[in-house]
């Protein structure tokens, strides 16, 4: 479904004016400083702000034309706050049933299908105030998959979770997307999470969207501010696994060629995207037979920017894909490093899934 919308809304000393087209089946961060209207936005969308006008179009129905709104029921929407609003009178299985009952389409998945997507099977038992906070949005999460949304909205909905259960949380919320194909608008602060979960990313400043297109793009160190450059990251596309048991390892098939990772750094579910940080990538002007690193990648320089008063970022070309390396200024005149020179660059196995979060101003 797509989804295109041009809305305006005053409240206050705050005024909202965002227009973007939202590619269909895609997962669309929401990036942004704090009070730049992304949660507005997401209400906006919902319904559930009286007083925007514009229009938006969500596939071949208009939710919205000028000031003329279908009602949120109807416009299909799953909604996951920050904070897990479940039923606390209710068990885990009760508060899915009541998101089923109240479905206008309730064939398109089971609630053993959303609950086994979810990694919540254990806790259907339970009452709400019995579960952790990171099982508490699982939750939320499958009951508004069991709504059976058009649409998925959801604001913030790891940032009240510990950073150990974020993580993986991020991983499994990949998967459900995945499985269930419902295109969803995400907001975070976080540009780590961003990178993880969507393909489409747009960003915010003061009311308006200032850029929209893929992800890869919008996070692109080039695309960066100073402030968000803190400590970039390049996005991998990954296509296929191939498991090494007997050295505890696995081999895959990325777009910049082969790496080699420990599978304790990799979740059974392949993910679509894997990071790797700028700061753990070492340039070489050749492969090093004698060395401990198993990635060594061919590249090509593509620009060189100084970083800092010490660093260089330098961007290179790998096969389909990008790499962005963190070097001293030292070092790239060591190697005389400039566009078109070839290298190789060497990544460090164990920090090509990044669990450091990356959180903008």
């Amino acid at each position: 479904m797509k989804l295109d919308f041009n809305l305006q809304l005053k409240k206050g000393a705050f005024s909202l004016h965002a227009e973007a087209n939202i590619p269909a089946e895609s997962v669309t961060a929401i990036i942004g400083p704090s009070g730049a209207g992304k949660s507005t936005l997401l209400r906006c969308l919902a319904g559930l702000e009286p007083t925007v006008h514009g229009h938006i179009h969500a596939g071949e129905e208009h939710w919205l034309e000028n000031k003329r709104s279908l009602s949120p029921h109807f416009r299909r929407i799953g909604f996951v706050f920050q904070h897990a609003a479940l039923f606390e009178h209710l068990s885990v299985s009760q508060n899915l049933n009541y998101a089923r009952k109240r479905a206008l389409d309730s064939d398109r998945f089971t609630l053993e299908e959303i609950a086994q997507a979810t990694r919540i099977e254990h806790l259907l038992s339970r009452s709400p105030e019995n579960l952790s906070g990171g099982e508490r949005q699982r939750v939320a999460i499958a009951r508004a998959i069991a709504s059976n949304p058009q649409l998925l909205l959801l604001d913030e909905p790891l940032s009240a979770v510990d950073e150990a259960s974020r993580f993986q949380l991020s991983i499994e919320l990949d998967r459900a997307f995945h499985a269930f194909k419902i295109p969803a608008l995400y907001v975070t602060h976080n540009l780590a999470e961003a990178a993880r979960l969507s393909n489409h990313a747009i960003r915010m400043v003061d009311g308006r969207i200032t850029e929209a297109g893929p992800t890869s793009q919008i996070l692109a160190p080039s695309s960066l501010s100073l402030d968000e450059l803190n400590s970039p990251f390049s996005i991998v596309t990954i296509h296929s696994r191939r498991d090494l048991p007997g050295e505890g390892l696995v081999e895959i098939a990325s777009a910049i060629g082969p790496l080699t990772i420990p599978a304790s750094a990799l979740p059974q579910d392949l993910p679509d995207r894997l990071l790797i940080r700028a700061r753990d990538i070492g340039l070489s002007l050749s492969r090093i037979d004698q060395s401990s690193f198993l990635n060594q990648i061919p590249a090509t320089v593509k620009t060189l920017q100084s970083q800092s008063a010490s660093q260089t970022l330098v961007t290179l070309s790998c096969q389909e894909g990008t790499l962005h390396a963190l070097v001293t200024h030292r070092s790239a005149k060591h190697l005389q490093l400039t566009p078109g020179s070839p290298v190789h660059a060497l990544i460090k196995s164990v920090t090509l899934v990044d669990q450091d979060s990356t959180p903008t101003p």
